[in-house]
């Protein structure tokens, strides 16, 4: 049951929580990201050492692809093969994008 924290001193362990979820955070956000323009490949299936892992076997090998760049990669599971499709196109397409303008082809 939620109950009202006391005016004394309470709102300083909040305050501190507060802090130290908004450094960690900010922390995953910087970790996270991943710049368009690194973007190297697109792979389906479950090729990536994560997708390897025995948390991966719940996903069917046909929904799943990952984006990888020379530093990490990024591992997706669509929830049907409609939205796999999307996805691989949509992804496909701005490599493609990527390729012309590194090649200077823009």
């Amino acid at each position: 049951m939620w109950r009202k924290p006391s005016a004394t001193g309470a709102n300083d362990h909040y305050d501190q929580l507060d802090d130290q979820l908004h450094h960690r955070s900010s922390l995953f956000y910087h970790s996270k990201s991943i710049p368009v323009d690194s973007i190297t490949a697109i792979v389906t299936g479950k090729q990536t050492t994560v997708f390897r892992r025995a948390a991966a076997n719940k996903s069917s090998e046909c929904v799943c692809l990952s984006i990888l760049t020379p530093t990490r990669t990024l591992d997706i599971c669509a929830y049907s093969l409609e939205g796999f499709q999307e996805l691989y196109r949509g992804f496909s397409s701005l490599l493609e994008e990527i390729k012309r303008t590194r090649d200077g082809l823009d």
